[in-house]
């Protein structure tokens, strides 16, 4: 009898401090951007408004990736138009000006869909898997 009543609370503790760590896993890591990506994406989307977020895009359509800081990508569509997508959690590993490798799915570009970054110089990955968010147009102003 004594055993048990050291195990449950034992068991109340475990299952309380997995709780808490569920959650703290779940929340997004988004992390403030510095002044410079800050100052860049506002630069890249000077003069323009923004739509109706979109779930996926066209990626024929597309150029780029443009990465503006870890956590908005860039791309733009025929001189005209900008996709900006923030990502779902930010992601370090865009820094130093990485190559995107995008698994893509059929012919669009859809938020949730993962991408990781790899080294220019080396091709190696530079960390685990980034989601898209939604692609937000961006139009010039009339």
């Amino acid at each position: 009898m004594q055993r048990s009543k050291v195990v449950r609370p034992l068991m109340m503790i475990a299952g309380l401090a997995l709780t808490i760590a569920s959650a703290t896993a779940s929340s997004p890591d988004r992390r403030r951007p510095t002044d410079r990506e800050t100052r860049a994406l506002a630069t890249a989307l000077a003069g323009r408004v923004p739509g109706k977020p979109q779930n996926c895009v066209d990626q024929s359509r597309l150029q780029g990736p443009e990465i503006v800081g870890i956590n908005d990508v860039l791309y733009r569509q025929s001189g005209r138009r900008i996709w900006r997508t923030t990502l779902r959690d930010s992601c370090p590993s865009l820094r130093g000006n990485p190559i995107l490798v995008v698994q893509i799915y059929g012919n669009q570009l859809c938020s949730n869909d993962r991408f990781q970054a790899v080294n220019r110089m080396s091709r190696a990955s530079m960390g685990g898997y980034c989601f898209f968010g939604p692609f937000v147009p961006y139009d010039k102003a009339p």
